[in-house]
């Protein structure tokens, strides 16, 4: 009988924390809403076909309605202009995010608004981006932004904990002081 009451006030302690805890978690969403996304790129995955030697990597990072990307390109003619397109692979679709006006290799932009960026981090495998040039001017290099996620890092041998390495991608920012549309030093 003696242990009774210390176990009911340890009960009356726990339980109004543990509620409200669960509370509190019901209102955050599951996942922050940054999605990184590692592309492959290629002419052939362009419809219609694109450069046939072309070869190519994109970042994108999206948090928010913030959209930054890099490309890393090669064996293409001088890129024009990059984009997010509403479209699944194989077929054609519209531009939803210009990624800047005239071909930048990096930057960040805002989305056009936050529901276009949440639609593109939820169904990823509904949107590509490609890479324009004056000889392909449809697409030179798409890749499909479906299955591209960051993977999470694996555990290290010794010890459990984890690194990840830094990207290369800028931080996103909202900051723009030259009111380009770019971010802080585009």
């Amino acid at each position: 009988m003696r242990g009774r009451p210390i176990l009911l006030a340890a009960v009356a302690l726990v339980l109004p924390a543990a509620a409200l805890a669960a509370a509190h978690d019901r209102g955050k969403p599951e996942d922050s809403g940054k999605k990184e996304f590692h592309i492959a790129m290629t002419g052939a995955a362009e419809t219609p076909a694109g450069d046939p030697d072309g070869r190519g990597t994109a970042e994108i990072k999206i948090a928010g309605s913030q959209v930054c990307w890099q490309f890393k390109l090669s064996r293409i003619a001088a890129p024009s202009a990059a984009h997010i397109h509403r479209g699944a692979a194989g077929a054609a679709g519209p531009i939803v995010v210009p990624l800047g006006g005239a071909y930048k290799s990096k930057g960040c932009i805002a989305a056009p608004s936050a529901a276009i960026a949440r639609q593109i981090a939820a169904r990823p495998s509904a949107y590509y981006v490609n890479v324009h040039n004056a000889k392909y001017p449809g697409g030179a290099l798409r890749g499909q932004l479906a299955g591209s996620r960051t993977p999470a890092p694996a555990p290290a041998a010794s010890g459990g904990t984890t690194t990840t390495p830094a990207s290369t991608i800028p931080a996103m920012t909202t900051e723009d002081p030259s009111g380009d549309g770019y971010g802080a030093g585009y």
